[in-house]
């Protein structure tokens, strides 16, 4: 990014990039949520706290891991 890049610019274009990475990774965590609900359901490993949704649980892993890509 240049040095001179307006504030409000830059955050726009991060908000841009998160979205798009989100858009990008969210299938994977799709299929993590699900294999961890097969691996639950299978008693292979203890089951989260409370019901939580299929969408819920990938939209959860993905907002977690996201924001590792914008350190440095």
């Amino acid at each position: 990014m240049p040095i001179g890049l307006r504030p409000e610019l830059r955050r726009q274009r991060e908000a841009t990039a998160y979205r798009v990475l989100f858009l990008a990774t969210f299938p994977v965590f799709l299929i993590a949520a699900l294999w961890q609900i097969v691996l639950e359901a299978a008693g292979l490993v203890p089951g989260a706290p409370g019901p939580r949704s299929l969408f819920g649980r990938a939209r959860s892993m993905a907002h977690a891991a996201i924001p590792y890509c914008f350190m440095g």
